[in-house]
């Protein structure tokens, strides 16, 4: 009798823990089935973005290229040279590039409407006179100044017909850093670019260009070219850089 008692009572203690081993199977499972998967989070796709590419016509003669490293020949004339009236400049019997003359016309005549006064003090310059105005620098403010100052004769733009030198009243009709801040200096700034010209030698790019600021100077490239150049703050030096030719 003890020994079927024995074999009940551990065939009994068996179910129980066979009974016990099964729901924690079943809780486990139930479990899992209740937890959602833990997410991953995936990465971000980033688009990349591609460098604008600017096509510009090699032969466009609105874009020719004159630096320090970029020499004219002594002989270089424009040939669509035209007079500039009188009075429209501070100084007379001066010229300038046809096309580059009449879009500044049409500049002018905005200004004026905005009672914006802006006269020209240069234009184009020969070869020889560039030469005069350069040895005059180089013997009155010495080598160091005039060659950040001044071009040396066949690297200056004005000798293109493209480049003027803006002055006003208020400014004695001199060239100063300080036109910057006069109301022609501000307006020239925000609104040559409509016009097809581009202040050409920027604030904090005299690395580049290698001259000092001339917020009076600006320089004709045509529309189709100057409101990029103006809006991403580049130099003529910068803007072939990233162009390519057609």
């Amino acid at each position: 009798m003890m020994e079927v008692k024995g074999l009940v009572m551990t065939r009994v203690y068996n179910n129980k823990m066979f009974m016990l081993g099964l729901f924690i199977l079943i809780a486990i499972l139930f479990t899992g089935c209740m937890n959602k998967p833990e997410e991953i989070d995936e990465p971000e796709i980033v688009p990349v973005e591609q460098e604008e590419t600017i096509k510009i016509d090699k032969n466009d003669p609105y874009l020719i290229f004159v630096n320090k490293e970029n020499a004219l020949p002594s002989d270089f004339i424009p040939e669509s040279l035209v007079p500039i009236d009188g009075s429209l400049s501070s100084n007379q019997g001066i010229s300038a590039d046809a096309k580059a003359l009449q879009s500044y016309l049409s500049m002018r005549e905005a200004a004026l409407e905005e009672d914006v006064h802006m006269v020209i003090c240069s234009a184009y310059r020969s070869y020889g006179l560039q030469e005069v105005i350069y040895n005059r620098f180089l013997s009155s403010k010495g080598e160091e100044w005039t060659k950040a100052h001044s071009a040396y004769p066949g690297t200056s733009e004005h000798q293109t017909g493209l480049a003027m030198d803006i002055t006003s009243s208020k400014m004695g009709y001199g060239l100063d850093v300080s036109f910057e801040d006069t109301k022609e200096g501000i307006w020239l700034r925000d609104h040559c670019a409509e016009y097809g010209f581009i202040i050409r030698y920027l604030e904090g790019k005299e690395a580049i260009t290698g001259y000092t600021y001339e917020p009076w100077h600006i320089r004709y490239v045509g529309e189709e070219y100057s409101e990029y150049i103006m809006e991403n703050g580049l130099t003529l030096e910068e803007f072939f850089e990233i162009a390519s030719e057609e």
